[in-house]
């Protein structure tokens, strides 16, 4: 999939979850333990996704950047969360799981009822 594409269904994704107001950027770059990360600034309505052309998959890349757009959404709820954890790394990384674990059942529900069965 071409960069182009990418964009193209971000931007469809980004509409289709009410982010259109947002700035939201790719970048292609290697993503450290992972497929793809988002950063977001909700305060700003400003977001990076960064896409690893090398390990993400063509047959999921919807799914992908379904999942890292949720990450707009839930990063307000994420931010408080990990104010309340403090510096306790346990409780920080407890926050980090239960938001994967959030963003992934919402981007499962959207791509079982729009993109098809999530493998």
């Amino acid at each position: 999939m071409t960069p182009t594409e990418v964009e193209a269904l971000v931007r469809k994704w980004q509409k289709a979850l009410n982010l259109s107001h947002w700035v939201i950027k790719v970048e292609f770059t290697g993503v450290e333990d992972s497929v793809a990360s988002c950063s977001a600034a909700p305060e700003y309505l400003t977001a990076t996704i960064k896409i690893d052309p090398d390990e993400c998959r063509a047959d999921d890349i919807e799914c992908t950047i379904i999942h890292e757009v949720i990450h707009c959404i839930t990063e307000p709820l994420a931010h408080v969360a990990e104010v309340c954890a403090g510096d306790d790394d346990k409780l920080r990384e407890l926050v980090r799981e239960a938001e994967e674990r959030v963003v992934t059942l919402l981007e499962r529900a959207i791509t079982g009822l729009s993109v098809g069965s999530h493998k």
